[in-house]
């Protein structure tokens, strides 16, 4: 590599490094909508992701109506009152403090919520649950790595985001509310805003 080609390979690592070392996650937005342009590269950059077998067995669900994420909001914090009574007693109130996590995307205005759908092969072939949970394990993987550069790209257009599974506690709620794709599966909830400043 000539000594040009270094200094530029040097330069986009540095910026990387700077980017990935000064994200963090964001739970509180201003009121403020995401312009479309922002979401559209958070998008693009998305869909460069690396995937299980080569398979775009992805989605994105991009929701920006506020009553949806109320909804969706609500729907968790009914499955999560509804399965307080049955945590063991000594861990209920924990339990009950640690599930308003799991909405506190609820005034964010953008959620991605990535979806992914497990394409069973070598498990249909041979009877092993070990092998199955290898395979899920692989989609799973993946998603998580589309998931990274979502919050990088949001992250290079000044936007603050969150990686939130616990909300997923509530998914066949969740998937009441808003369509996804037939046997795909809600990796996470991802809010996505202007950082509100304290």
């Amino acid at each position: 590599m000539s000594m040009e080609g270094f200094s530029k390979v040097f330069e986009m690592y540095e910026a990387f490094r700077e980017l990935s070392l000064s994200r963090h996650s964001i739970r509180e937005f201003r009121d403020t909508k995401v312009p479309q342009d922002m979401v559209d590269k958070i998008l693009e950059l998305a869909a460069t992701a690396p995937y299980a077998s080569g398979k775009k067995n992805w989605d994105i669900k991009v929701i920006d109506d506020t009553q949806t994420i109320q909804a969706i909001a609500d729907s968790i914090e009914a499955y999560t009152t509804a399965l307080a009574p049955k945590i063991r007693e000594d861990f209920r109130e924990g339990f009950i403090e640690y599930s308003q996590s799991f909405i506190a995307f609820k005034d964010a205005p953008l959620l991605l919520i990535p979806t992914f759908k497990v394409n069973y092969s070598l498990s249909l072939m041979v009877e092993d649950e070990a092998i199955k949970a290898w395979e899920r394990d692989n989609y799973v993987k993946s998603i998580a790595t589309l998931s990274m550069i979502i919050h990088q790209g949001a992250h290079a257009l000044g936007l603050g985001s969150c990686y939130m599974t616990g909300a997923v506690i509530a998914q066949e709620q969740i998937k009441k509310i808003i369509k996804i794709k037939p046997r795909h599966d809600i990796a996470a909830i991802i809010p996505i805003g202007f950082k509100k400043e304290r």
